[in-house]
């Protein structure tokens, strides 16, 4: 009977031991497993990290990026925060210089593939530890295709403009 006891009870300790390993990390960010997402400039910046990364097959040719941030400190200069994640909408290639925060497709190769823009914000830019938002692009489905890497550039944060009409 003992040995029945210690068999049943170390098969039971075995199976806690293999759902607790089976559970995903919780402090681990999401993201699509085909598409790394690089923000290290936004961290060096500003203090905000990457949290989260889906996207959705929109239409045929363009897909959704949703990209999920979180402030790790308070950000001092909340105005120039809100002009660097101004939603540009789309731009022809040339303008790109002119954006504060361009994201960058790369292949495996780590080849550029093509350069986007923050088409909309979701949340508020309050520039307050632990607070998130997300940033939305648009996509086209043949450079998705072949990435697999995003990245965020910013340019010189002392040329940056402010956002219009910024409360």
């Amino acid at each position: 009977m003992k040995a029945f006891t210690c068999f049943a009870i170390a098969f039971i300790l075995c199976l806690d031991a293999s759902a607790i390993a089976l559970e995903p990390k919780k402090d681990a960010p999401k993201q699509d497993d085909s598409i790394k997402c690089v923000m290290d400039q936004l961290e060096t910046a500003w203090g905000i990290k990457f949290k989260s990364f889906s996207m959705k097959n929109e239409a045929a040719e363009t897909y959704e990026f949703k990209i999920t941030l979180e402030f790790t400190k308070d950000v001092n200069d909340v105005t120039m925060l809100k002009g660097v994640f101004y939603p540009s909408g789309r731009l022809i290639p040339g303008d790109f210089n002119q954006c504060p925060l361009v994201f960058h497709l790369f292949d495996e190769e780590n080849v550029s593939l093509k350069k986007y823009v923050i088409k909309s914000l979701e949340g508020d830019l309050t520039g307050v530890k632990g607070d998130a938002f997300r940033i939305l692009l648009d996509c086209d489905a043949e450079s998705v295709k072949k990435a697999k890497k995003l990245k965020a550039r910013l340019r010189d944060a002392s040329k940056v403009r402010t956002a219009p009409n910024t409360r």
